[in-house]
């Protein structure tokens, strides 16, 4: 034999030996029952089908769950006249809609009723998710006594009565809920809505006391876009085209990055944002609104912006106005009204005055121009100081850059001001002072028809006329024009 012949035969005697060592196991089966290796169906799908064998109604109900547990559709359901979709007469109960549409017809009763007999407590902690209800003759869900409830990724549109309505501590996320008669959503006291839509009901989303709303959108409601009472918090919402105000809410209000167009309506209506007092409202646009953004007493604007609105484009009773922006509005760019701060804020092209001030306010650091009346009006006790002012009376003969009024807000008089550090320009009038006991000192006016126009028995700084030459003055309270 030759060693390629005894290699070979090496080799298949190790085959042979580890295949010697790969013995399968006993063929005989264990001593019993075969047991089976199948899931049952409750392990499968473990909820509850909606049915008439598992949640059978009665006399006002389709059907109705009695006991708490997760549900689900297994097909679209088509309520009937006098009776309620689904009744929930439990605590702790899911229902999965699985995509399909709960549609009532007329004369039904709600798509999803809470068992509304009046009994809080019955009935929370219910969650309701991915589907379509729609066209039923009351609310698309009620639930005025139920808290603690859930509402997801839902459609609820053209419902007799209120798209959702719902008790405190409940929350509802991404979902739609337009063209109910009634508001979108009405909640009780803590309400939490994110991620959702209300277009074309009464109002959009009308909550109660210490509620929030964020990233929602409301259009053409009849009445309000978002409805809150005191101590909401609206972030990164819009509000277009609602016929009466886009954001409405109580005091301590936070209002923060909204966009808000098309409130029109009229009278003390159509704000964009309407705010009452100790609110915050900070980051928001107002735009093509009957009036821009109103605050109550002691509230704070911030960093916004009023642009072509039909009347005031920021109107603040009291508190601070700072950094923002009004321009191109039918009345003033801002009004405030007594013991208000305006700061850093700019005022252009607005049909009457750029900034108006009542008593005891202070305007500092800002800017007013090409406004058609005044850049600033004040009235008594004010503080006006470091503020540019060109162009104003672009459409009257007698607009000022600086205009210390005796007919103005609240009241008619004007005393106890200073002016000082200004710089107004290109006006009919550059500093004008109606009054007398006010101090006007260390401004500058330069191309107004009337640089300083002051009447008599106020204390002034000299006005020194240095056109073309150089500052020598050791007077630190003289006014210059140039």
């Amino acid at each position: 034999m030759n060693r390629t012949a005894t290699a070979w035969a090496a080799i298949g005697t190790l085959g042979l030996v580890a295949a010697a060592g790969l013995v399968a196991g006993p063929l005989s089966p264990p001593a019993g029952p075969v047991s089976g290796t199948y899931k049952t169906l409750t392990e499968i799908e473990p909820r509850i089908a909606i049915g008439p064998a598992t949640t059978p109604g009665d006399g006002n109900s389709t059907f109705r769950i009695t006991q708490p547990g997760s549900y689900y559709l297994t097909g679209n359901v088509t309520g009937s006249a006098g009776r309620k979709g689904i009744e929930i007469a439990a605590s702790n109960v899911t229902i999965d809609l699985s995509g399909f549409v709960l549609q009532g017809v007329a004369g039904s009763l709600s798509g999803i009723d809470l068992d509304d007999a009046g009994t809080p407590g019955v009935t929370d902690g219910v969650v309701v998710r991915n589907g379509t209800i729609r066209g039923w003759g009351d609310s698309g869900i009620r639930g005025q006594f139920a808290d603690r409830c859930q509402f997801e990724n839902l459609a609820v549109w053209s419902n007799t009565g209120y798209g959702i309505l719902i008790n405190s501590f409940s929350v509802i996320r991404g979902c739609t809920i337009s063209n109910n008669t009634l508001d979108g959503v009405l909640g009780s006291d803590n309400v939490y809505v994110f991620d959702s839509v209300a277009k074309s009901n009464r109002n959009g989303f009308s909550l109660a006391t210490n509620s929030r709303a964020q990233n929602c959108h409301t259009n053409n409601s009849q009445g309000s876009g978002f409805v809150f009472l005191n101590g909401g918090v609206i972030r990164g919402c819009i509000s277009g085209g609602d016929a009466v105000n886009g954001i409405q809410g109580g005091d301590a209000m936070i209002v923060e990055d909204c966009r808000v167009e098309g409130a029109q309506g009229t009278g003390a209506a159509g704000r964009g944002i309407l705010v009452g007092q100790a609110s915050v409202v900070r980051g928001c646009a107002a735009l093509g609104n009957n009036y821009g953004i109103e605050a109550g007493a002691t509230s704070a604007v911030e960093n916004c912006s009023a642009y072509s609105n039909a009347g005031v484009g920021i109107y603040c009773v009291s508190g601070t106005v700072t950094n923002c922006t009004a321009r191109l509005n039918g009345i003033d760019g801002f009004v405030v009204v007594s013991g208000a701060i305006i700061r850093g804020c700019s005022a252009t092209a607005n049909v009457d005055d750029g900034i108006a001030a009542g008593t005891g306010c202070t305007v500092v650091d800002c800017t007013a121009s090409a406004n058609g009346n005044d850049g600033i009006v004040v009235n008594g006790d004010c503080r006006v100081r470091g503020n540019n002012c060109d162009g104003n009376g672009a459409t009257t003969a007698n607009g000022a850059g600086i205009h210390l009024v005796l007919a103005g807000i609240p009241v008619p008089s004007v005393a106890d001001c200073r002016v000082e550090e200004n710089n107004c320009t290109d006006a009919d009038f550059g500093i004008l002072v109606d009054g007398a006991g006010n101090v006007i000192m260390r401004n500058t006016c330069s191309g107004n028809t009337t640089n300083y126009s002051i009447v008599a028995s106020n204390s002034v700084g000299q006005v020194l006329v240095v056109s073309g030459s150089t500052i020598t003055t050791t007077n630190s309270f003289a006014n210059f024009e140039y």
